[in-house]
């Protein structure tokens, strides 16, 4: 259950904060070009998970898929492979800021109000299917789960496995 509500805040965040299609793509093949799949830099290159772009050069993860790694690579919807710097991680509320080498303009967040019953997305890659998309709702406020880490967590019912994180 902790890893659910731990990765609501990164699927939420990935479908409904991103800017608002400017071409013929629908919001969902939007979210899915800022996906990116997050792989070990090493020899084996061993899937981790997933995560998404935030803004030109930075993208959002969670800590527990990046560990203690000082740099991983991160796998475009279009096959691109980039090896991206883990520049912070906060264990405690489980995200990790990624910086890009390069920058993948266009695709930045929007605030939006999220409220009980609207439509949300799971976009990543649950167990190792990458770019895959699941469909849910909002179904309780946002609330702060443990009084010691000021995060307020967003609960849905979309499908998360394994690999979703990010």
């Amino acid at each position: 259950m902790y890893f659910k509500l731990l990765s609501v805040l990164m699927v939420v965040a990935h479908y409904l904060f991103l800017t608002p299609p400017t071409n013929a793509q629908t919001p969902i093949q939007d979210a899915l070009d800022a996906t990116l799949v997050i792989l070990s830099d090493d020899v084996d290159q061993s899937f981790l998970g997933s995560g998404f772009v935030w803004d030109d050069q930075w993208a959002l993860s969670n800590a527990h898929v990046v560990g203690d790694a000082a740099f991983v690579l991160v796998k475009t919807r279009k096959g691109e492979l980039l090896r991206a710097k883990v520049h912070e991680r906060d264990a405690k509320r489980d995200i990790a800021l990624l910086w890009l080498p390069i920058s993948l303009e266009g695709l930045k967040p929007a605030q939006l109000t999220l409220a009980i019953g609207t439509e949300v997305a799971s976009i990543g890659a649950p167990l190792a299917t990458e770019f895959s998309v699941t469909r849910g709702i909002i179904s309780a406020e946002p609330r702060q789960i443990d009084a010691s880490v000021p995060q307020r967590m967003l609960q849905h019912d979309a499908a998360i496995n394994p690999g979703s994180s990010g």
